[in-house]
């Protein structure tokens, strides 16, 4: 029984997701390519246009299009994807693919099950706008809450009817400083009256003892 018999179609589907970078980064990807023309697994038109590309950046741009189609197309076909490069004649010339076999039979494979599962793009195009227009309700609720503390303090300002109480400290102040100085003014006055009544007095005893 082939090793693949043992590992179901979500695992093999995740680690080709993983996988897809490092195959596409073959320095002579033709062989490869052929190999997946020859099991119909690659579109015609795309395969042609990879074969033919000179620059080694532009080619492995390509393979990882050819892999990344693969995946979205054809991902039932995943396991005759893996049957078919693993084929003795690919993996003597291809190293990477040696690689990759061997972290399938050691169950080293088994890390990438820990990854999330792609995210779907339409869901990852909308997940920006849900977060603007939360932080936009999350703005909009913070200027409410700013505008009730402030009528709050409004409230709670002392009017002009109601002196605040450092007011009312020199009011009374200023009374009881005028109350001295009345107080001052009349024991002044009532001094000088008593003074001017005993003048008189002093002087009529006098002449009363001559």
């Amino acid at each position: 029984m082939d090793l693949l018999d043992f590992l179901t179609k979500e695992e093999l589907i995740r680690f080709f997701h993983c996988k897809k970078t490092e195959m596409s980064c073959m320095e002579e990807p033709n062989r490869f390519l052929h190999q997946l023309r020859d099991h119909n697994l690659v579109p015609e038109k795309l395969y042609k246009k990879v074969v033919k590309m000179r620059c080694k950046e532009k080619r492995k741009d390509g393979v990882y299009q050819i892999l990344d189609w693969l995946e979205k197309e054809r991902s039932d076909s995943v396991h005759l994807f893996w049957m078919c490069v693993f084929k003795d004649h690919i993996l003597q010339e291809y190293p990477v693919l040696r690689l990759l076999r061997n972290s399938l039979m050691d169950g080293s494979f088994r890390v990438y099950e820990n990854l999330s599962a792609p995210v779907d793009q339409t869901k990852r195009e909308n997940k920006p706008v849900q977060i603007k227009e939360t932080t936009a309700k999350e703005k909009k609720r913070e200027r409410k809450r700013k505008k009730s503390a402030e009528e709050t303090e409004e409230d709670e300002q002392p009017g002009p009817s109601c002196p605040s109480i450092p007011n009312q400290e020199k009011s009374a102040k200023k009374l009881m400083f005028c109350e001295c100085v009345i107080y001052s003014a009349i024991s002044v006055k009532y001094m000088s009256n008593h003074s001017f009544l005993q003048q008189p007095h002093q002087q009529n005893s006098a002449e009363f003892i001559q």
